[in-house]
């Protein structure tokens, strides 16, 4: 593998001996969240359809594809 990535076997060794920089572990605590959320399952619909608010930004909105969420239930 060393040979195709065109690195030494000791530079090869030592990066993956180093400890994760901040950013890695800040995105593995990130990635934790996300998993953990999203196998607690699918978030119920307040809404059933009716969009209309009395006021601005009494509801919001967010979700996926329809296929997606096919694919998600399925």
């Amino acid at each position: 593998m060393c040979r195709v990535m065109r690195v030494s076997a000791r530079g090869y060794r030592s990066w993956r001996l180093r400890p994760a920089s901040r950013r890695t572990r800040g995105d593995m605590k990130v990635l934790a969240h996300i998993r953990e959320h999203d196998s607690l399952g699918i978030a119920p619909n307040l809404l059933d359809g009716d969009f209309a608010a009395d006021m601005p930004n009494r509801k919001w909105a967010g979700g996926i594809s329809p296929l997606a969420f096919e694919a998600k239930v399925a």
